[in-house]
């Protein structure tokens, strides 16, 4: 195992966007038992509480769509102005 790969093992959210994709593909006992992997690695009681949510959907085989795109469009948010961030970091630092 690559040292990338350990460290994806121990990111909770690798572990959730697995679970993402199983769960929007309709295999939601796979689905389910990657978010209960991302529950074990969790770092504070949002994370829990949303892998938990998340686990009960599974379990349900329920989608509520509209809290989980949100969330996940603000993560992806989230990601986009930390890359733009970086960017324009990387490009003051070659001036």
């Amino acid at each position: 195992m690559s040292a990338g790969s350990e460290r994806l093992a121990d990111y909770p959210f690798h572990h959730a966007a697995l679970g993402e994709f199983e769960f929007r593909s309709g295999r939601h006992e796979t689905a389910r038992e990657h978010f209960q992997a991302a529950l074990g690695l969790a770092r504070n009681s949002m994370e829990r509480r949303f892998f938990d949510q998340r686990v009960s959907a599974c379990e349900r085989g329920d989608m509520r769509r509209g809290y989980y795109e949100r969330y996940w469009e603000r993560v992806l948010d989230l990601w986009r102005e930390f890359r733009r961030a970086e960017v324009q970091h990387s490009r003051a630092d070659r001036r």
